[in-house]
């Protein structure tokens, strides 16, 4: 007896199991890392902020960590300002060289990060800020970055588009790296 074929609403109704997959395989999901990043920076790199902030005062009391906290900002405001100002020089000297300034760009974005993470209370994001704001510390940062996005030029640039005159609501598309087609 042959089994009749398959009505076509059948993966409608009872889709395919996901296939078994080996450790390692990376993430199941696209997009599933950003989620964990997201969950990190905005749930436990608070909570971490805020243990510090109070094991700090059980030690040296509540009134020296807020100043000390306030200190900390002041310094890194300073840091900060030169920081900044240096990499701007360097930018320009690059483009007045006639030479493309992309070390120098990298570079002040990470000090840009380090800013806004210097403005954010709490010891932990403040060390990463300093950490982010010295230029012996900042470079294998800069290269790690460098050579992550050189690495994903290949693969080209998403974007979600609003959809196109006589198209019909939401597309994702690829400007760079291939076809600017819309998917289903």
């Amino acid at each position: 007896a042959a089994l009749p074929d398959w009505p076509e609403w059948w993966p409608l109704v009872f889709p395919k199991p996901p296939e078994r997959r080996r450790p390692g395989a990376g993430p199941r999901y696209p997009g599933s890392n950003m989620f964990l990043l997201v969950v990190v920076l905005l749930v436990v790199m608070p909570l971490a902020e805020l243990w510090a902030i109070i094991a700090v005062s059980d030690v040296i009391g509540g009134w020296q960590t807020i100043a000390v906290l306030l200190i900390d900002s002041l310094i890194g405001a300073w840091l900060l300002k030169g920081q900044g100002r240096g990499v701007l020089s360097k930018v320009d000297e690059r483009l007045r060289a006639g030479d493309l300034p992309t070390d120098e760009l990298v570079d002040g974005v990470l000090v840009l990060v380090a800013g806004a993470l210097m403005l954010t209370p709490g010891f932990i994001t403040d060390a990463i800020g300093f950490f982010l704001l010295l230029p012996p510390t900042r470079a294998p940062v800069r290269m790690a970055l460098k050579r992550r996005f050189t690495a994903r030029m290949g693969k080209g640039f998403q974007f979600v588009s609003m959809g196109q005159p006589g198209g019909r609501g939401f597309g994702v598309g690829t400007t760079f790296g291939g076809s600017t087609g819309r998917t289903r």
